[in-house]
């Protein structure tokens, strides 16, 4: 029997529709061969998840999300189809949860220990789970009020640094760096000398190091000097250098009331220094007496009379 043409035609565009119905529900992750079970979980607010939308368990795919509809009492359930093979036990709880940063939104299970498993069309208890970037702004929220209020501070510090770095105590602040600058290169100089003099100073101490060697060398000997010293002393202090010290304090004392005696008038000295008249009379004679010297000198003949072969000398004849 042959077939027609139409019906030829007719076949291949049902089997087109097929197939191209099968390669959608395998992009969306569905196999209408294989016999899932579908499970309910019903969220407050499914936070953007679509239709075959993954399903892991421990970041490993057991099924995919089915379908996503509205429920009575405000809820939205969420139709998950997972692998026959995949055993889920009760307590097993399901999350909204975001694998990275540019992926939408996936439902992770986490089994629970219940004695039994699930059954096909159950009902999987869900619990609200923060996604990854209100985990981040939970994690930021803390670190941005620490950080306004760093910025706070901040801004408060940068206030009163202004206040103070006025006109004056910036030109102090300039001085004082030029002070520093001249302190700087000054200190440089002086390094540089001290290296052009290093030998000088190698030379000066290796002379300390020879001093403080010999030093050490003859301790024993400066050790019997010190000894010697030290007996010395003994002696000294043994002497009669105390008996002299008495008599002289005795000398002293006897010199003290004489110069009171003399500075009272008492005995000849006083009187010839406290005398005034005894003064004045002795200065007369001392005048006087001056008087006679220059006259001698000058006319010796007055007073001394020697005749040379019997003449008169001139003066005596003069007079």
């Amino acid at each position: 029997m042959a077939i027609s043409k139409e019906i030829k035609t007719g076949i291949m565009v049902v089997s087109s529709i097929f197939i191209i119905i099968v390669g959608v529900y395998f992009l969306k992750g569905f196999n209408i061969f294989s016999s899932d079970k579908n499970y309910y979980c019903y969220f407050d607010n499914i936070e953007g998840l679509v239709p075959s939308a993954t399903v892991q368990v421990k970041g490993y795919v057991i099924g995919a999300v089915k379908e996503v509809s509205l429920s009575n009492g405000n809820k939205v359930r969420v139709t998950i189809a997972v692998n026959r093979k995949i055993k889920i036990p009760t307590g097993t709880t399901a999350a909204l949860f975001s694998p990275d940063l540019m992926s939408g939104k996936s439902l992770r299970l986490d089994l629970g220990n219940g004695p039994s498993n699930l059954e096909d069309k159950d009902t999987i208890q869900t619990k609200l789970e923060l996604g990854l970037l209100a985990k981040v702004g939970a994690q930021l929220d803390p670190v941005m009020a620490n950080a306004q209020l760093i910025m706070l501070h901040l801004d408060s510090i940068l206030t009163n640094v202004q206040s103070i770095l006025n006109p004056q105590t910036k030109q102090n602040i300039q001085s004082g760096m030029a002070s520093l600058d001249v302190t700087m290169k000054n200190f440089a100089a002086l390094s540089t000398k001290l290296n052009g003099e290093s030998e000088q100073l190698t030379s000066m101490i290796r002379n300390a190091n020879s001093i403080t060697g010999n030093f050490a060398k003859n301790n024993e000997n400066i050790t019997k000097i010190l000894g010697n010293l030290k007996n010395t002393t003994d002696q000294l202090s043994k002497s009669e250098l105390d008996k002299t010290i008495k008599e002289l304090q005795a000398t002293l004392t006897e010199t003290k009331t004489i110069m009171s005696k003399v500075n009272k008038g008492d005995g000849t000295l006083g009187l010839m220094i406290n005398d005034k008249q005894l003064y004045n009379n002795l200065v007369t004679s001392l005048n006087a007496l001056d008087k006679l010297i220059d006259d001698v000198n000058k006319h010796p003949s007055r007073y001394i009379n020697i005749r040379l072969f019997g003449k008169a000398p001139k003066d005596n004849i003069a007079q």
